[in-house]
């Protein structure tokens, strides 16, 4: 976790029931493993200790955002703060760093992004992705740093630029996935990093070519910021 965040006490059991969920979800989905099997995989004889703990899917869900989006958010707020201190607060590039080296950084102790692995799962089971807008409140960081990089695209209509984040969004939680999962890759996880954050920053604000020239006019809809 991120120096700038205090970790949150949690009993023991509940933080290997975490740990275990993120890891199995990430790896296999949230549709395919059961809360029985998170709870024989994390070593508790009761096979009814989701429950007794969560409540059930959708409270170990919280558990999972509620333990990894403060610090994900605090290292934002200080990529951020750093960023304004060199001037760069409008630069496409330093804001998308902002937004997903806390995503590069989080490793698990197998050095596996097991974060990054459980959200791209989130992203393919709506009912979790409803979860995620629910917790909001917890990465005031992460929705400002979302209002910055589409102010820093005037030419691009809101709703693509949502249509954008999104997409850019996906390609980073693969990119990241796929490098854990070669263990011949040849680049460092940085490097590849590095390399897809450039092609975000040359994609995310290419003119468009496409859609109605006016919808840049029309009324905002909500910033359908859940998937970040």
């Amino acid at each position: 976790m991120s120096p700038t965040a205090a970790p949150v006490k949690r009993p023991k059991s509940r933080v290997v029931i975490v740990d275990v969920a993120e890891r199995l979800w990430g790896e296999r989905g949230l549709d395919a493993v059961s809360l029985r099997e998170i709870s024989a995989a994390a070593g508790l004889s009761n096979p009814a200790s989701v429950q007794y703990h969560f409540g059930g899917r959708d409270g170990l869900v919280n558990a999972i955002y509620t333990g990894r989006l403060p610090a994900i958010d605090a290292r934002r707020s200080a990529l951020l703060a750093a960023a304004r201190v060199k001037g760069k607060e409008a630069d496409l590039r330093t804001l998308l760093d902002c937004l997903f080296r806390p995503l590069l950084e989080q490793q698990d102790e197998r050095g596996q992004h097991s974060y990054a692995s459980f959200l791209r799962q989130v992203l393919q089971f709506e009912p979790a992705i409803a979860l995620r807008g629910q917790a909001m409140s917890l990465t005031p960081v992460t929705v400002e740093l979302l209002l910055l990089i589409e102010k820093a695209m005037p030419d691009v209509p809101p709703q693509l630029v949502q249509h954008r984040l999104i997409a850019m969004n996906l390609l980073m939680l693969d990119v990241l996935i796929r490098h854990d999962r070669d263990p011949e890759a040849e680049l460092l996880v940085e490097e590849i990093y590095a390399d897809t954050l450039d092609i975000l920053v040359a994609g995310i604000a290419a003119c468009p070519t496409t859609g109605n020239p006016n919808v840049r006019h029309a009324a905002k809809t909500d910033r359908d910021s859940n998937e970040i």
